[in-house]
């Protein structure tokens, strides 16, 4: 017979082991904040403790004119996150500092931002003929009324002669910057070297602290052109465009006070790829009044507004043909600004 000692001290051993498996199980965390413990040998039970959330922002997702933007937080404790929206502006302020590729861009823009569900659209260009980044430092640095500038509130553009850079800046709380260097030194960095002070005068002297620097890709020439800076392409359009694009991709772009491109040379190229080929431009290097136009437009618009091209169904008076290829060049813009660097071969090959 057992000792009742012995039979005590089994006795207290087995009531730790079935203790300690009783309280086996895995715990893991539930969408309410609680641990709930399983058991091979018992139901699933509920223990609730909720989170004391402290929450830190992990990133933010600027909002454009018409696309709503977000700051997203998270949980230190639990890792619950959430975001809180910003909500567009349906304001579009946009300045350019161009020549008469800003011009083609931004022809048709009013009225494409209005169709889009812009409230307010207010554009600007500075414009002289040709203009490098060098010429237009040159006439910043000297306050030089040398420029046409273009302005456009109401659909109608108006012209303003012997008009200086400071006080275009200082017109409006223009939202967005437009910058472009003139067709020979797209593809050449060695060009670019009084960009940055342009870009620090806009910076110090614009009046709405929150306006965002956007650079404009243009598009390489017509490949028949005889035009003198095509000869530092050798003449070959794809040399042009890759050449530009490059600049764009490796120093413009990665420049933390570019807040965007604007990729029309690569929509414009894409177009080139359809049934249309190689005849959207009018002289050669400016865009065709209709089709080239159109479909620069339309890229500006994505690029500066966040705005839905496939929603756009203006079309000018002048121009009633447009809209017998609009998917197609709403095709060419959303490829451009999925792959703003690289030809998309376009789906409309036939007419």
């Amino acid at each position: 017979m057992y000792s009742k000692k012995f039979l005590l001290t089994v006795s207290l051993f087995l009531a730790i082991v079935l203790l300690f498996s009783s309280c086996s199980g895995t715990y893991f965390k539930t969408e309410n904040n609680t641990k709930t413990q399983e058991s091979e040998n018992s139901p699933t039970q509920t223990e609730t403790k909720p989170c004391t959330h402290s929450y830190s922002k992990i990133g933010t997702t600027p909002a454009k004119p018409l696309r709503d933007g977000a700051i997203d937080f998270s949980c230190m404790n639990c890792g619950h996150t959430y975001s809180e929206p910003i909500p567009a502006t349906k304001t579009v302020r946009v300045l350019a500092l161009g020549n008469s590729f800003t011009v083609d861009g931004m022809h048709y823009l009013w009225d494409i931002c209005k169709n889009g569900g812009a409230e307010t659209v207010i554009l600007g260009n500075l414009y002289i003929g040709n203009c490098t980044l060098d010429k237009h430092w040159g006439n910043i640095s000297g306050n030089k009324a040398a420029y046409k500038f273009y302005k456009n509130t109401d659909g109608n553009w108006t012209t303003t002669e012997n008009y200086r850079v400071l006080d275009a800046i200082k017109e409006e709380d223009w939202d967005l910057f437009v910058f472009h260097q003139a067709g020979a030194g797209v593809g050449f960095v060695n060009t670019f070297a009084n960009f940055d002070h342009i870009i620090d005068f806009f910076n110090q002297n614009k009046t709405n602290p929150n306006a965002k620097m956007m650079w404009h890709l243009t598009w390489a020439y017509q490949g028949n052109s005889k035009q003198e800076a095509f000869a530092k392409y050798d003449y070959d359009q794809m040399k042009m465009y890759t050449a530009a694009t490059t600049v764009v991709k490796e120093y413009i772009a990665p420049k933390e006070t570019i807040a965007g491109v604007i990729p029309t040379g690569t929509a414009i190229q894409n177009l080139r790829t359809s049934h249309f080929g190689d005849t959207v431009t009018r002289d050669t290097y400016h865009l065709s009044y209709n089709y080239g136009r159109y479909t620069a437009a339309l890229t500006w618009y994505a690029a500066l507004t966040g705005g839905d091209v496939d929603a756009i169904d203006w079309i000018p008076k002048q121009y009633p043909g447009v809209n017998s290829f609009l998917p197609l060049f709403k095709e060419c813009v959303n490829n451009a600004m999925k792959n703003p660097y690289q030809i998309t071969q376009s789906s409309f090959t036939k007419r």
